[in-house]
């Protein structure tokens, strides 16, 4: 009798500790390069949480695009990496389960989004200055939740991507969001100098043409 009390103690302490797999349905169509082109099915694909609600920022040279990694150091997290060749169609991302489970910095009600790299693979751990990709995070449409992150536990939680270009939503085709946005319009950006960099750059470069000129 006397254990009963401690051995409930324990099992309270230990309860909050547990979480339970979020079981992601991720669909998509139609992911494309910067052209308009369906990207190969090899192409890099991230799913990616806000960890702050802030909006996701534009990721810059040397950014690491590795599992549970924040993008470019900041709140961004990588939740999951994969590519396309589950459905052996450019462009489509079809029926990718994730079993996922809240870790670092993500939690319940966190956005979400799509990243597609046309040009890098999932040999590609750290993204590059000039290379192209796309960035969807979106409401719920064509039977999609919403791009947020759900409840602890919740098991098939749909988050579909379908544009114009898309053909293969049943219901019907095609789907409701822009054909635009599945384009890979945005570009990995070059690390700014620091600015007490750039001042000694400048600083050096007058001194130069100062001798010069005596």
């Amino acid at each position: 009798m006397s254990r009963s009390p401690l051995l409930l103690a324990c099992l309270l302490l230990y309860v909050p500790s547990l979480q339970a797999t979020i079981t992601f349905d991720l669909q998509g169509e139609l992911l494309k390069n910067s052209s308009g082109v369906a990207i190969p099915t090899d192409s890099l694909v991230l799913l990616v949480s806000d960890t702050t609600g802030n909006g996701f920022a534009n990721i810059t040279d040397g950014s690491s695009l590795a599992l549970n990694a924040f993008l470019n150091g900041g709140d961004d997290q990588v939740l999951a990496r994969f590519d396309l060749s589950n459905s052996a169609t450019a462009g489509t991302l079809f029926d990718f389960t994730a079993p996922l489970t809240l870790s670092g910095g993500w939690g319940v009600g966190d956005p979400l989004a799509l990243l597609w790299f046309p040009t890098l693979k999932l040999a590609d751990a750290t993204a590059s200055s000039g290379a192209q990709y796309g960035l969807f995070s979106g409401p719920a449409l064509d039977g999609s939740n919403n791009w947020i992150t759900p409840a602890d536990g919740a098991s098939g939680y749909k988050l579909w991507f379908y544009n114009a270009d898309a053909v293969s939503l049943p219901d019907p085709p095609p789907g409701s969001h822009a054909g635009g946005l599945g384009n890979a319009s945005l570009t990995v950006a070059g690390v700014i100098p620091e600015p007490s960099r750039s001042l000694l750059a400048l600083i050096g470069i007058a001194g130069v043409a100062f001798r010069r000129r005596r």
